[in-house]
């Protein structure tokens, strides 16, 4: 479980940087809409993170059904990220900002490693 753990979270920083690069390419080159550069990203970033969590952080093979497991909690992530700060009161940035950094992470690693990879 701990390597697992390392692993997703090494993934989880490669696909950051994936997300930042493309949206910044985006933003750059493209287009000066920053929601369409994010927007781009994200979906790139998602699909560079399912192969590499699927391949190396949880050593499974891929397949449709797990690959619509995976977008749904990404999914629930960009729910997660964007409520609980509203839950948390639009003001206090710092305690909803700490609480999207750990909480997406977290319930990220568990439904995937108990739902979307689960044996």
């Amino acid at each position: 479980m701990l390597k697992k753990l390392v692993r997703f979270g090494i993934s989880g920083g490669i696909a950051t940087a994936v997300h930042f690069s493309v949206a910044w390419m985006v933003f750059s080159f493209l287009t000066p809409r920053v929601d369409v550069a994010n927007g781009i990203a994200f979906v790139v970033a998602n699909v560079f993170s399912y192969v590499l969590h699927t391949l190396w952080s949880f050593s499974s093979s891929m397949s449709p059904q797990q690959f619509m497991r995976f977008m749904l909690v990404s999914l629930a992530g960009l729910l997660i990220s964007t409520g609980l700060p509203t839950l948390l009161g639009a003001g206090r940035f710092w305690l909803s900002t700490g609480a999207v950094l750990v909480a997406v992470p977290a319930c990220s690693f568990l439904l995937h490693n108990f739902w979307t990879y689960r044996r």
